[in-house]
């Protein structure tokens, strides 16, 4: 059994993941790519949970990904940062598309507005 959210796995028997508080899953989702179709990185992010909310506006708009090294990128972020930021993939067919949903998603957030000392 498997938490769908934090990939964690669980022995038989549990029903709910102790993290994330959610249902267990038999296996894992797995990015369906045909054999003869190439998976490209879309972007690198500098953190895991920007990486896990662009990741979620592709997946809104029924594009599939998955963040490369999400583990490690989660227990040891020191490893992301030094080997260039955490990478989101996708299927080679669906590039632009995603990196059109990503600059729309982007342009969308209001500028941050500082704060004085």
């Amino acid at each position: 059994m498997f938490c769908p959210e934090c990939e964690s796995e669980y022995r038989e028997g549990f029903t709910r993941c102790a993290d994330c508080d959610v249902d267990l899953v038999a296996e894992l989702a797995q990015l369906a790519v045909p054999p003869d179709e190439d998976v490209i990185e879309i972007a690198r992010y500098p953190a895991l949970h920007v990486a896990q909310l662009a990741a979620s506006v592709l997946e809104s708009s029924d594009i599939a990904c998955f963040i490369g090294d999400e583990f490690f990128s989660g227990m040891r972020p020191e490893i992301a940062f030094a080997s260039g930021g955490v990478k989101l993939f996708v299927r080679d067919s669906d590039a632009d598309r995603a990196r059109e949903v990503l600059a729309d998603f982007e342009q969308s957030i209001p500028e941050s507005e500082e704060t004085p000392d």
